[in-house]
């Protein structure tokens, strides 16, 4: 992902290939609601796609930067309808393709795999009760899961076997994670209703309760590329640039190639805002 959006910028501009992907990831999410929805007609689909691309989930990720979350959020839908179909009608082909679209949400953002697996668990829960008389069917059923898995775990290699041997960037950002870490980056809660119903309506990001939303708080501030950056930037886990609120030729320092694009320097009295 990373290597098709620095060929893209260093064929058109960096700004360019930020905005592709933004827009991307939020019409694709908005249209994978739609299409990936069990059941029902227009309306329930167009409610489906407004509620998941308009809450407050979204709007925080794209606010400070994490595009390659929200890149994997709009995947999400997808990868979770293919593990559908196998529950529904276990086969090699349908194990093959949830595979794949489970290996590329990996690639984006491994977070995302956690709400994948609660998800994969309830629907292959239900499917056993439903067809717990159909041997043939549990049979075929954890076949193809098996061969799912199989295939995920290789072409997730590159990063899982690091992670499990103690020596990748994962490894090392979870070996440095202290309780501090874990205090700073926690989800907060409602100051009335408290946090089960503050993330049930999405809300919680950590950065709620540090004011990085409004005006005042979010001063630009100089990195070692001379960009804004929000104080007290934090990289993602897996390291990915986030390129959100910054000048186009900030992207192009980070990928090292040449912007085309008119440069911005970043001044003292700029709001990310």
């Amino acid at each position: 992902m990373e290597a098709a959006l620095a060929i893209l910028a260093a064929a058109v501009s960096a700004q360019v290939a930020a905005k592709v992907l933004i827009l991307g990831a939020l019409f694709g999410a908005a249209f994978a609601a739609y299409r990936c929805l069990p059941t029902g007609g227009f309306v329930p689909r167009a409610v489906a796609s407004t509620v998941y691309l308009m809450n407050p989930f979204v709007y925080g990720r794209l606010q400070y930067g994490h595009l390659f979350l929200l890149a994997g959020y709009a995947l999400l839908p997808w990868t979770a309808s293919c593990l559908r179909q196998i529950v529904q009608r276990p086969s090699r082909r349908g194990a093959i393709i949830a595979a794949a679209a489970t290996a590329l949400l990996g690639m984006l953002e491994v977070q995302l795999l956690i709400p994948l697996a609660v998800l994969s668990v309830v629907a292959v829960i239900t499917g056993l009760v439903s067809n717990r008389q159909n041997w043939r069917y549990v049979r075929d059923l954890f076949a193809s899961l098996a061969l799912a898995l199989l295939l995920v775990a290789t072409a997730s290699s590159y990063w899982l076997i690091p992670l499990l041997l103690g020596s990748g960037l994962e490894a090392r950002t979870i070996a440095a994670t202290g309780q501090a870490d874990v205090n700073a980056y926690s989800a907060v809660g409602d100051p009335r209703l408290g946090l089960l119903p503050n993330l049930l309506g999405l809300y919680g990001f950590w950065a709620e309760a540090n004011g990085r939303f409004t005006r005042s708080a979010a001063r630009c501030s100089r990195d070692r590329d001379g960009c804004c950056s929000p104080p007290a930037f934090k990289l993602p886990l897996r390291g990915r640039p986030s390129v959100g609120h910054r000048p186009a030729h900030c992207l192009s320092r980070r990928f090292g190639i040449r912007d085309r694009s008119k440069r911005q320097p970043c001044r003292a009295d700029d709001s990310l805002a």
